[in-house]
């Protein structure tokens, strides 16, 4: 549009992102690579919470992860219940199970990557006029079959929104 030019990659095979990342995140991440150009003469927010990747196969949503969801001292995994919405109660929303806390102690492989996932972010700041921030931007979609066509990724932002469709 006439505020903001976003190119981006997407990674959804594991070794495509563990060359991007430098480690292996496990299964059921996509990763982006964005770049977002500030095309108003005024200075703009740009960051990963504007961000959204859906799955046109099944409907999936899910927004930017931080990298300390990732990695770090402790994390918190929660998957969604995919086996049916008795198991949740509820009639009209979908059900989440399978949370589970793990925690590793602060081991340094895992402070490492979580220094790593960071500097590779994108930064959330302002930009200036005609400035470009560029960087990963990390999701998590559990359908092991997904494909790229799948996906689209969703951009709200100061910039307005933009949709991006992947072949």
């Amino acid at each position: 549009n006439d505020n903001i030019e976003l190119a981006a990659t997407l990674m959804i095979d594991p070794a495509e992102i563990r060359q991007a990342v430098g480690s292996d995140l496990g299964p059921g991440f996509v990763v982006a690579r964005v770049k977002a150009t500030n095309k108003t003469g005024e200075a703009m927010r740009i960051g990963p919470a504007d961000f959204t990747v859906v799955s046109r196969k099944d409907g999936d949503r899910a927004e930017a992860l931080a990298p300390g969801q990732l990695a770090g001292g402790s994390t918190l995994v929660v998957k969604r219940d995919r086996s049916g919405r008795d198991y949740a109660h509820q009639a009209t929303q979908p059900g989440f199970t399978g949370i589970e806390g793990v925690s590793n102690g602060g081991k340094p492989q895992d402070d490492a990557l979580l220094a790593t996932l960071k500097a590779k972010e994108i930064p959330d700041q302002e930009t200036k006029p005609n400035a470009s921030l560029e960087g990963l931007v990390y999701f998590s979609l559990e359908n092991p079959k997904m494909k790229s066509k799948d996906i689209a990724l969703l951009y709200k932002g100061a910039g307005g929104r933009l949709t991006i469709e992947f072949k």
